[in-house]
């Protein structure tokens, strides 16, 4: 055996350069898979209906969780962080938004969920905000301020299918939005 046989490490029938050419694809293969695998399921995921169509329906979700099931976990996980944090703060020291919510609440005298149904609600988006503003005969507009649904919107614990959440005016349902 020669001193050459010792050193190399690969046996003769195997070429240093196919080595690696053939780690470097598989590095390549690994590096492409973290990127796109996270990105089509993030896709698959992502709400399709920033429009206002979907808009509308989250503040229709809104008002039938808080107003009328009395389903304050659901109503809040409508809102924004910050939102939530506001309705928090209406009930008092130490409150959470789920308890305020799932109290004594009013949204335009509705009650039932025809009554819902019977809301008028005009929205309008200028790219990714909506202004929806309901109203109901003989009151005055309430304006609900929607932005995109996050990630980590989507992602919470019974988190309601809604593209949006509102960011302005959950307030009135509990402040007696009449």
């Amino acid at each position: 055996m020669s001193s050459s046989d010792i050193d190399d490490p690969l046996p003769p029938d195997r070429d240093p350069r196919r080595v690696g050419a053939v780690f470097a694809a598989v590095l390549l293969l690994a590096v492409v898979a973290a990127i796109v695998i996270p990105t089509v399921e993030a896709g698959a995921k992502a709400p399709s209906g920033l429009t206002a169509a979907g808009a509308a329906s989250t503040v229709r979700q809104f008002v039938d969780q808080a107003v009328v099931q009395g389903d304050g976990y659901t109503a809040c996980a409508l809102l924004t962080s910050p939102e939530q944090a506001a309705i928090a703060r209406l009930g008092g020291a130490g409150d959470e938004c789920r308890a305020v919510l799932g109290g004594d609440t009013s949204l335009l005298g509705v009650s039932t969920a025809s009554d819902i149904t019977g809301l008028d609600l005009h929205t309008t988006v200028h790219g990714a905000t909506a202004v929806v503003a309901a109203t109901a005969p003989g009151a005055t507009p309430i304006t609900f301020t929607l932005v995109p649904a996050t990630a980590a919107d989507r992602t919470t614990y019974k988190a309601p299918d809604a593209p949006w959440r509102i960011a302005g005016g959950a307030e009135r349902v509990v402040t007696g939005g009449t």
